[in-house]
């Protein structure tokens, strides 16, 4: 008695079937009777029921997502043997997932670029490589085509992530993560391997940067301050000329009166 089951592959962003499915079989050829039919996923408490069409257990996909790959485990019941059960794995070459970082695709869905990193002198920079793949990814970093040393202790790779610490202007540049996974897309072929790359640029600021904008800034305000006065000053003289004049004027219309004045005596 054996199991046999379905291949599943997710390649160039299609899956290759829609649903994963396995039989129980003595002598190779006589399928078993199949009372009930579960799959679980991994190690995750996740099982879900199969549906049986001809002694043939079936997990249907309705709506395939990249989180559905992983490693399934096929558990069947049958009349005859009780439980028998076998893996099947649902292979996906690398792609890059984010909520937090824009990723602009081109062309190629699998060549991606994200968004630039900035960082002043002296700072702790996390470039991330979100890559998702059944099998795991193994996970490179590059910096202007050629390959970083991330064992120097100046770059740092943890899990997928690489860390620049005490980050120069020197640092900056072009940065690759590059994700590869290998596995065959047939049952009876051999092993591909399949590669997707993230490109992020990093840029870095002078740490006293900020001290040109806050200049500007206060430039600007020192000249609003030194227009608002020289208006008031100017307001104010004009004001000033205006009640010299009417006093004049004043004066000068009494002086005509008293001389009008004395005439008539």
């Amino acid at each position: 008695m054996r199991t046999t089951f379905g291949f599943f592959v997710f390649v160039d962003g299609v899956f290759s079937v829609p649903r994963l499915w396995c039989q129980a079989t003595t002598g190779g050829d006589t399928r078993l009777t199949i009372e009930k039919a579960e799959f679980k996923r991994g190690y995750a408490p996740f099982v879900f029921n199969g549906s049986v069409e001809d002694d043939r257990a079936y997990l249907n996909f309705s709506d395939p997502k990249f989180q559905d790959a992983g490693k399934y485990r096929c558990e069947i019941t049958t009349e005859e043997y009780g439980l028998v059960w076998g893996n099947l794995f649902v292979y996906m070459r690398p792609v890059f997932y984010s909520n937090s970082s824009r990723l602009e695709v081109g062309d190629d869905p699998f060549s991606i670029v994200g968004s630039s990193v900035k960082a002043s002198d002296g700072d702790t920079v996390v470039l991330r490589c979100p890559a998702f793949a059944y099998p795991p990814a193994d996970i490179e970093w590059y910096k202007d085509g050629e390959t970083l040393d991330t064992e120097s202790g100046h770059f740092r790779q943890r899990h997928e992530n690489l860390y620049i610490h005490d980050v120069k202007r020197e640092d900056e540049g072009l940065y690759r993560c590059r994700a590869t996974n290998r596995f065959p897309i047939d049952t009876k072929d051999n092993e591909q391997t399949f590669t997707s790359v993230l490109d992020q640029q990093l840029r870095i600021s002078n740490y006293l940067g900020w001290l040109i904008p806050l200049i500007i800034i206060i430039v600007t305000l020192l000249l609003l301050l030194i227009i608002i006065y020289t208006c008031a000053y100017c307001n104010r003289r004009k004001s000033d000329q205006y009640d010299v004049q009417k006093k004049e004027k004043t004066l000068r219309q009494a002086e005509e009166q008293r001389l009008r004045d004395e005439e008539e005596e």
